[in-house]
């Protein structure tokens, strides 16, 4: 997450009914040429966390699996050593007591560099995965879903062809990381940032289940309107291309 990468940017706040814990979202960080850390992006990160006297740690909350998110940093590091041109696409191998607050995110595009939060760079912050695969996973399982569905159900053998799709897996872990958003902030914990690898699906899944449980606004249909529109189409989402 460069400095630079917010230029010409704000931020979106959304609440402003008390409570120091904020829920911040973005897209993977970037890495510089060569590894080389940014010391403004570093202090960024450490003001958000002094602007929360409850907290002596942010937490860092990356949805994609772990392997996929060191390869990613890793292959691109490499990359640059050889010089190479390689594709940063990430590849599968309000409450009213809280604020909540949007980083404008950026679309990777071939050859930018990609990796995730953590080391000396961000010592008072804890990185935590969450293994959401991305849509080019969740594809086929979601595909599977339809077909069992539709024309016809099979109500004899529904369960085992529903376990089949593996759909129920993906839908556990997202679910599981949005709990995990509203809990760390009804605690008073700043999770700051929340993200996956281009922030387009994952990321919003994430807060805006988070805002789901946080605030009974956002269960009513106009509140539904609202986060779809803030969380989803403000941030450029292509529902019709998915």
């Amino acid at each position: 997450m460069l400095m630079d990468e917010f230029k010409k940017s704000f931020l979106k706040l959304d609440g402003t009914q008390g409570g120091a814990a904020v829920i911040m979202r973005c897209s993977q960080p970037l890495v510089a040429m060569g590894g080389k850390r940014n010391k403004d992006e570093e202090r960024y990160l450490d003001i958000i966390r002094e602007a929360n006297k409850q907290i002596s740690k942010l937490t860092i909350c990356d949805a994609r699996p772990n392997a996929n998110a060191v390869a990613n940093k890793e292959v691109l590091q490499l990359s640059e050593l050889e010089g190479a041109d390689v594709s940063s696409e990430e590849k599968e191998a309000q409450g009213r007591s809280y604020h909540f607050v949007q980083l404008p995110e950026r679309r990777l595009e071939p050859g930018s560099r990609g990796g995730y939060e953590g080391g000396d760079a961000h010592p008072n912050a804890e990185l935590f995965f969450w293994d959401i695969h991305n849509s080019h996973v969740t594809r086929d399982p979601l595909k599977k879903l339809k077909d069992i569905v539709y024309p016809n159900v099979e109500e004899s053998h529904w369960l085992s062809s529903l376990e089949s799709t593996h759909w129920l897996e993906h839908i556990k872990l997202v679910l599981t990381g949005a709990v995990q958003v509203p809990d760390e902030a009804s605690l008073g914990r700043s999770v700051a940032p929340v993200h996956c690898g281009d922030g387009w699906d994952r990321t919003a899944q994430l807060t805006s289940l988070a805002m789901l449980v946080l605030d009974s606004y956002y269960r009513t249909v106009e509140g539904f309107e609202v986060l779809v529109q803030k969380g989803w189409i403000s941030f450029g989402r292509k529902f019709a291309s998915v």
